[in-house]
């Protein structure tokens, strides 16, 4: 999470690259070396101060999920039925066809066709 400070440095950072290019053109359109090379210095010092931020974002962010396939192995576990049991005389239930009263009509001639 970006805290206030962090977005200070951030903002300081990109204000110091920012004014070490504009510093650094100034001095090659001038010909001035001193100016080139304040600039450069000015450019190193903001990318130091962005990669600080960086660095901190990155220990204070929180731990990366497990990769799926690890999450998908121990719900695996978690969901596998036990064995069943032997038992001695196992209970048969009937089919759900069973259960179901038929929905056919009658086909035969004699059920009161006329």
């Amino acid at each position: 999470m970006l805290h206030v400070r962090d977005a200070t440095q951030l903002g300081v950072g990109i204000g110091e690259k920012v004014v070490g290019l504009s510093v650094e053109i100034a001095g090659a359109i001038l010909g001035s070396t001193q100016l080139v090379d304040r600039g450069r210095q000015l450019d190193v010092v903001g990318a130091k101060r962005l990669h600080a931020v960086e660095d901190g974002m990155r220990s204070s962010a929180r731990p990366s999920r497990p990769h799926r396939t690890t999450a998908r192995k121990t719900t695996a576990r978690k969901t596998t039925k036990p064995p069943k049991r032997a038992t001695g005389a196992q209970v048969r239930r009937p089919s759900k066809a069973a259960k179901r009263p038929s929905k056919r009509r009658s086909t035969s001639r004699a059920s009161g066709r006329r």
